[in-house]
């Protein structure tokens, strides 16, 4: 692991802050391994039972479902969409982080809650491409209309 990427996230990042808890390079530090992707840190959660991943993965979780409650509590949404590396958490123990966001959050408002990960996942750049493509007409859908009668 390059210690330059972790000294970056524990030194310059407020200890309490959830960033700073929650995020890929710890986990990879638990693993021993170099960078791997979200779906190499899914396999290796599910392939080591009882690892240092593994109670890494739950601080995580806990801390995560902590988090999520405090919003839950205060703004009371029906879902919650999770994406990138903490979707890729939530996949690994979706049932923990559900448990601990309904103990820890006011129990009407996470009553019928929804927690899951964005369905984009891979295919994330290609919308952005295709975003891209069509910049001018998302900019003036109505000037492009215009322009072609």
């Amino acid at each position: 692991m390059n210690p330059s990427v972790t000294e970056q996230v524990f030194i310059y990042r407020n200890p309490r802050c959830l960033e700073t808890e929650v995020n890929q390079v710890r986990l990879q530090a638990a693993m021993g391994r170099a960078l791997l992707s979200s779906e190499g840190i899914q396999q290796a959660m599910r392939t080591s039972p009882g690892s240092a991943l593994e109670v890494e993965a739950r601080r995580q979780l806990d801390l995560l479902g902590q988090a999520i409650a405090g919003f839950v509590s205060t703004f009371n949404p029906e879902l919650v969409l999770l994406g990138g590396f903490l979707g890729t958490l939530h996949d690994a123990m979706p049932s923990r982080l559900e448990a601990c966001v309904a103990r820890q959050s006011f129990a009407p408002a996470s009553a019928g809650l929804k927690i899951r990960r964005v369905e984009l996942a891979q295919k994330l750049l290609l919308v952005g491409a295709a975003e891209l493509a069509f910049q001018s007409l998302l900019a003036d859908p109505m000037g492009k209309l215009d322009a072609r009668a």
